[in-house]
């Protein structure tokens, strides 16, 4: 059975829009105009934008990056939920009828309260030791004069402020709030290669893989590349029944 995790967050660009729910056994998909997804059902197609990000709940130009590769499971039933705006199309959610995808809900133990606060607690000294050796350097070549405080407070200071309240703080909060992680099993479902910051016209170009797995997310993973047909665990905190912020992704055998 799908679960959703998120409702859909129509972005406010797309408010004035028309929902569309489109269902099919989806036969063959691939880039379309070099920014949107054509998904071949059987008997017509629809093209989409799709966005970055989700729950999309930013600009429309989320959905204008270009798509450098896609790769797909077919075969099976997809259905997808669409905004029409201008006679274009916006992916808003994508669900799948995966069999595979289980779900349930277990206690959140103190020991991996404590793994999880100690794992936030490295990557906020490490940022922190990454910006001081930065401060230092910038202080030298100002000979660590007067002139070199501005230039501190807005490269080091401030981007460790915001680090602490915008990641350290919140995760800390969220952390000692849970009882519970939800622990989802099910399938990578698409594999979508999306340019994010084209510096030149060549290679260089950064891009990041997107993967929809079969509870409908879009998600990130570094560690590995996966592929469709993929297991994988996803690990949520758990906040009023709901999945809330992801602990892990752990790839399966």
């Amino acid at each position: 059975m799908y679960h959703q995790l998120y409702p859909v967050i129509i972005p406010y660009p797309l408010k004035s829009g028309t929902p569309k729910v489109i269902s099919g056994i989806l036969r063959r998909i691939e880039i379309f105009q070099k920014n949107k997804l054509r998904y071949h059902f059987d008997g017509f197609v629809t093209d989409t934008y799709i966005s970055i990000v989700l729950p999309s709940f930013y600009d429309i130009g989320h959905y204008k990056h270009d798509i450098e590769h896609v790769n797909a499971m077919t075969g099976i039933p997809v259905t997808l939920e669409l905004i029409e705006k201008n006679g274009e199309h916006y992916l808003m959610k994508i669900s799948y009828n995966d069999p595979l995808t289980k779900r349930q809900t277990v206690p959140l133990t103190q020991a991996e309260k404590s793994d999880l606060l100690n794992g936030a607690g490295i990557r906020m000294g490490c940022v922190g030791f990454f910006l001081l050796i930065g401060g230092v350097c910038y202080a030298a070549m100002k000979d660590f004069g007067k002139a070199s405080l501005p230039g501190i407070l807005i490269f080091c200071f401030i981007p460790f402020l915001l680090a602490l309240l915008l990641y350290y703080i919140p995760r800390r909060q969220r952390i000692h709030s849970s009882h519970n992680k939800i622990v989802i099993t099910t399938t990578i479902r698409e594999v979508i290669g999306v340019v994010i910051c084209a510096v030149s016209t060549d290679s260089s170009d950064r891009h990041v893989k997107k993967y929809g797995t079969g509870t409908g997310d879009l998600l990130e993973y570094y560690e590995a590349p996966l592929y469709p047909g993929d297991k994988v665990k996803l690990t949520y905190g758990e906040k009023n029944g709901k999945a809330d912020w992801m602990i892990s992704l752990e790839l399966l055998p």
